[in-house]
């Protein structure tokens, strides 16, 4: 049985590590299943391992935001904004993980500068700025569990106009027209964990 869930592993791009780790009661479990049921069962066990480890399940592109964890990478067939996520049971025990980059500037918690409001240092209302982390620009870049879309944007599509509609040069469908341009994370790419540590190392070294 082991065996053929090896083969199914590889079929599905699921790391044979997985497989070797199930215990001999597991493995047993699995007796009398279909092939497509295995296949979806490894499938679940990747994900919630790699979900767990902080990291992001493949196929996971789209931002979105949730209330109770902010910005996140949702599956294709999950609204982009909602009461709850897939993230909120790890949210909830404490654990953290890649979450889409966003700015400061856009964040209702963000205090502008008095000086220079437009481009000049700010501070975060929440305290939110780790040390080593980016400094609280309007248009710093960071991975921030905390981030909620501020006035004048919206949490889906980007800053809006006076009429409402999107302004040009926001792209539609990402957190509220924050994400920088860096490879989503846990996308299709095999070495999607690569495409991570990536986004951490250019926003700062991880999530706050």
């Amino acid at each position: 049985m082991r065996r053929r869930l090896l083969i199914l592993a590889e079929s599905e791009g699921v790391p044979a590590a997985l497989v070797h780790r199930l215990g001999v009661a597991d493995v047993a479990g699995c007796l009398g299943l279909r092939d497509w049921e295995l296949s979806a069962y490894l499938s679940a066990l990747e994900r919630i391992e790699r979900m767990h480890a902080g990291y992001v399940p493949r196929g996971w592109n789209r931002a979105g935001m949730c209330s109770g964890c902010g910005p996140v990478y949702l599956p294709a067939d999950h609204p982009l904004q909602a009461s709850a996520c897939p993230w909120c049971p790890i949210t909830r025990a404490g654990g953290d993980f890649i979450r889409p980059p966003v700015r400061c500037g856009e964040c209702r918690h963000f205090i502008p500068s008095r000086f220079n409001p437009e481009s000049g240092m700010g501070a975060c209302a929440l305290g939110k700025v780790r040390r080593f982390a980016p400094l609280p620009y309007p248009h710093a870049g960071r991975l921030c569990r905390f981030w909620r879309a501020g006035e004048g944007a919206d949490a889906l599509g980007g800053a809006r106009g006076g009429d409402g509609r999107r302004e040009p040069g926001r792209a539609a469908g990402g957190v509220c027209g924050s994400l920088l341009a860096l490879p989503p994370a846990g996308n299709s790419d095999p070495d999607s964990r690569a495409h991570n540590g990536i986004a951490v190392q250019l926003t700062g070294g991880g999530t706050e």
